[in-house]
């Protein structure tokens, strides 16, 4: 498994969440894509995390910059 951080924004108003990659790539971003993803949330309902559902048809790869929980770089 691959391990990185990230950066989170919530804006109420609009009740939007951004999740930046803390080893993301710096923009103009060439594509965007919509995905299913799966949310856990903890005992009061706050979100806990995001899993990106993948399978074989979504070809998404870690940033370059990114290590894996041995300690090697994946890049």
């Amino acid at each position: 498994m691959i391990r990185g951080t990230a950066d989170w924004r919530y804006e109420p108003r609009s009740r939007c969440w951004y999740v930046a990659l803390s080893e993301r790539a710096d923009p103009p971003y060439r594509q965007q894509k919509v995905v299913e993803a799966v949310l856990d949330l903890d005992k009061d309902g706050r979100l806990a995390g995001i899993e990106i559902i993948g399978g074989p048809k979504l070809l998404i790869e870690p940033p370059l910059r990114a290590v894996s929980e041995q300690g090697s770089s994946d890049a």
